[in-house]
């Protein structure tokens, strides 16, 4: 089973971000551009009239999250967070000011070190979308992070325009992830992955955009996990995360990702 400590860190990276006044995006208009009827233009790559991406190489934050699922219920914890751009995530989650837990989300799986039960998590992404049923990577966790649109090499997208908003569709055999993009802001203000074999799916909605540097970044965010323990069941709600950052920055420095095991720290599994 998955600890506590890596549940923690995987619910981050599924929410990352939000408040109490997050948007939320009306299923219907959703399933209305996602539907059959209307066309999908085909492309290679997604041009800047659509989505421009956030430019940098670092990025911190410091932020509030909270957490809940059947098993978890964190309010309102304190979480600094650094990342590298296509690299990784790493974050560090006090109470009172003292640490707790810490982790790093990277391109080859996650570390999580619990600070109260004394013991450290290695795994893979293969290994960790086994034990949830649904397939994550660090694209997906990224794009999440960032409200972008996730970038795999060779995958073309698929994008259905109305109005006032555009649906930019990517798939595989196993996910199929769709993103909500308004138009004249162009950027991304809901997130849903559907694992294509489950049925199972990861749901993010955006608000509070703020200016950072040259682009934006959504300072609140809210993240449904939804699954289905047997295919044709009805779907349950795994953990909803919820995560509100009260600073965002960005800089070309080189900023460090301590990790160090102390000695008496046991493998969790």
């Amino acid at each position: 089973m998955i600890n506590k400590a890596t549940f923690f860190v995987l619910s981050l990276g599924f929410g990352i971000l939000v408040g109490c006044k997050h948007q939320r995006i009306h299923r219907e208009q959703m399933a209305a551009l996602a539907s059959d009827e209307g066309i999908f233009t085909a492309m290679d790559s997604i041009p800047d009239s659509i989505s421009t991406p956030l430019d940098f190489c670092y990025l911190t934050t410091r932020s509030k999250v909270t957490i809940k699922s059947r098993k978890q219920n964190i309010d309102n914890a304190s979480v600094s967070i650094r990342m590298k751009r296509d690299s990784a995530i790493w974050l560090s989650a006090s109470v009172m000011g003292v640490e707790v837990l810490r982790g790093i989300v990277s391109v080859s799986g996650l570390r999580v070190m619990d600070r109260v039960g004394k013991v450290y998590t290695e795994t893979t992404y293969r290994d960790l979308s086994g034990k949830l049923g649904f397939p994550i990577d660090y694209p997906l966790l990224q794009g999440l992070f960032l409200a972008e649109i996730p970038i795999y090499p060779g995958q073309g997208f698929e994008v259905r325009y109305d109005e006032s908003k555009a649906l930019v569709k990517q798939s595989d055999s196993y996910l199929a992830i769709y993103s909500m993009i308004d138009r004249l802001s162009k950027k991304t203000i809901s997130m849903e992955a559907v694992d294509l074999i489950s049925g199972s799916r990861a749901r993010a909605d955006y608000g509070n955009m703020q200016q950072v540097g040259a682009g934006a970044v959504p300072y609140n965010l809210s993240a449904d996990f939804f699954t289905h323990s047997k295919v044709g069941e009805p779907e349950r709600n795994l953990l909803f995360v919820s995560l509100s950052h009260s600073s965002v920055s960005i800089t070309d420095s080189t900023l460090s990702f301590p990790f160090q095991v102390p000695n008496n720290y046991k493998k969790a599994f």
